[in-house]
């Protein structure tokens, strides 16, 4: 598969937050709704751009990670704690949690509790 130049340098961000959130790659996979069997071979990036769901879960992954970044100090690290961790908000399940189990729901309903939290 070749990717655009924009495409690459998209991927190649929202897999630095990756990097810098210390997602495993399974972890990445379920929050891009891309099944464990699904290999990057040669470049890492492609994978994101599997299918048009994936494509907008990046988007909505890329737009998590600035909110996240709005609510003052939860970036890198604590901003991967807190996507693994379990939270009475999402009755008891952690953010990736939600998103495994309601797909792109999930992920709408964190970044909807992260924006309303940021005050956007």
């Amino acid at each position: 598969m070749t990717l655009s130049r924009s495409e690459r340098n998209a991927a190649r961000v929202l897999w630095g937050v990756f990097d810098r959130w210390q997602l495993s790659l399974s972890e990445r996979l379920v929050l891009l709704g891309l099944t464990a069997d699904c290999e990057a071979t040669g470049s890492t990036y492609w994978i994101i751009f599997t299918n048009e769901e994936s494509r907008e879960r990046a988007w909505l992954l890329t737009v998590l990670h600035v909110h996240l970044e709005l609510l003052g100090g939860c970036t890198g690290r604590k901003a991967g704690s807190w996507m693994k961790a379990p939270s009475s908000v999402f009755q008891g399940r952690s953010p990736i949690a939600m998103v495994e189990e309601l797909g792109i729901a999930g992920l709408e309903a964190v970044l909807e509790h992260v924006m309303d939290e940021a005050g956007t």
